[in-house]
């Protein structure tokens, strides 16, 4: 594949300097992602902890049975995109912009059919709080859509420390955000909003430091292979999902909000 020489020297898709020292790389990786893995689950075992104390366990509940349904629809918001422009050595800008557009389209296209189904969650768990959770988390969604392929294009340069101070700042600012919300008696929305902020502050953040930025995409440049090849990726991941899930929407049909929320705190 020939490739435009402005694509090439573009920093965010060159890799030759990284594939030189790739095994130094890896390693380091490997380190500052288990410190990260830790200090995240001090923050948001901490932050729980807290919330814990101030909020009931059925304003828990009452998110994880919206989370059944966005979790599944998060293994859908990348359609695996993102390992494809990670893995793909020649990927050019054009097919990145490509990518960009169709998890953006994608994105808004899931917050759509979640707000659809807020009346259906409703009428599932026979919660009326639901259909303004469920809305209200569908903006996650566009949001997640629109940073797939700045946080991909991160990951492809194996800038690991940078992803995990990415994640870090969204998971502590998202934290702090449910916890002065939680004091102030916002109760469950206390817990939206921590979802809805840290999706604001991950994609801002990892849209600044990717340093990329996309064009008008271009239909048919190699993008079908690509979006065959996330789509393999995609099919697995939920599959995986749905099996280790089910028990919870089982849980909140036929128990209710608190005893969900009560296996959500305890498993936390």
């Amino acid at each position: 594949m020939t490739l435009d020489s402005k694509e090439r020297r573009h920093p965010a898709l060159e890799t030759k300097g990284i594939r030189d020292a790739l095994g130094k790389h890896v390693v380091q990786g490997a380190k500052i992602i288990v410190v990260a893995q830790v200090l995240r689950a001090v923050i948001l075992g901490a932050s729980m902890v807290v919330l814990a104390r101030v909020l009931k366990p059925s304003d828990f509940g009452l998110i994880a049975m919206v989370m059944v349904v966005t979790g599944l629809m998060n293994k859908l918001k990348d359609a695996g995109l993102s390992a494809a422009t990670i893995q793909d050595e020649d990927i050019t800008h054009e097919q990145v912009s490509t990518l960009f557009w169709f998890n953006t389209a994608q994105g808004i296209v899931l917050g759509l059919i979640l707000a659809v189904l807020a009346p259906v969650l409703v009428s599932m768990y026979r919660q009326t709080e639901l259909f303004w959770i469920t809305i209200a988390l569908a903006f996650v969604f566009p949001l997640g859509g629109v940073q797939v392929q700045h946080e991909a294009l991160i990951r492809r340069q194996m800038k690991f420390k940078a992803l995990a101070l990415l994640e870090l700042a969204a998971v502590f600012l998202g934290s702090v955000l449910a916890i002065v919300l939680a004091f102030m008696g916002m109760a469950y929305w206390a817990l939206v909003c921590q979802a809805l902020g840290a999706a604001f502050v991950s994609c801002v953040l990892s849209m600044l430091y990717s340093g990329w930025r996309p064009s008008r995409p271009a239909w048919g440049r190699g993008s079908g292979r690509l979006l065959g090849f996330g789509g393999k990726v995609a099919a697995a991941s939920v599959i995986n999902y749905v099996g280790s899930t089910i028990d919870d929407l089982l849980i909140g049909r036929q128990f209710g909000d608190r005893a969900l929320g009560l296996v959500v705190v305890s498993a936390t």
